[in-house]
């Protein structure tokens, strides 16, 4: 083993150990490996912030930026309100409500995107309907998952279909995923509708 293979792996496992640690934000820690890599010279200074110019990174950007304007538009606090009238306090009918609302964002946005758009609106219909909030996290997580299989918007699919031009092959299209994913979040909604509720 090289010094510098081992370098590199050394620094691999301190940086899991902070991210574990949680003492500093991922983003942070990111862009402290960066500095690290560039000051030791594992990596040349034109490669280093080469990522940022790239499609998917680009790409993935954009729909937080989206995301953020829901949020701050109040766009998230009226689909909510939405939401809870759609509930109306049954705990079944939320999970079928939040699902089916969530697998829709997921279709026009990131995943963990759309999940932070609805996590606001989930909280308040746990508390104006006095159901269980753990009940609902996880099938808004799975939705999100469900819904996102079926465009091209989850960060996998992005990141995939940029390896595919970086190959001089074709990129995935956005809906081309919709036969396989569409059916799936269909199934996932109507097991979560008939059985899956009770093992929340």
């Amino acid at each position: 083993m090289t010094f510098q293979i081992f370098f590199v792996l050394s620094i691999m496992i301190a940086i899991t150990v902070v991210l574990i640690m949680d003492k500093l934000r991922p983003d942070l820690v990111a862009l402290l490996l960066l500095v690290v890599l560039g000051v030791t010279g594992l990596v040349a200074p034109k490669d280093l912030f080469s990522g940022f110019s790239r499609t998917a990174v680009i790409t993935i950007m954009s729909l937080f930026i989206i995301t953020s304007g829901l949020e701050h538009t109040g766009a998230t606090r009226v689909l909510g309100r939405h939401l809870n009238r759609l509930a109306r306090g049954n705990e079944t009918r939320a999970i079928v409500v939040i699902m089916i609302t969530t697998a829709l964002l997921s279709l026009v946005m990131n995943t963990i995107a759309a999940a932070a758009v609805l996590l606001p609106a989930v909280v308040g219909i746990s508390r104006q309907s006095n159901l269980r909030l753990s009940k609902l996290l996880m099938p808004l997580s799975f939705a999100s998952l469900l819904g996102g299989m079926a465009t091209l918007f989850t960060t996998a699919n992005i990141l995939v279909s940029a390896a595919l031009v970086d190959r001089g092959l074709l990129p995935y299209g956005v809906l081309e995923f919709v036969p396989v994913g569409l059916p799936m979040a269909l199934a996932g909604i109507l097991f979560m509708a008939l059985f899956g509720w009770k093992l929340l």
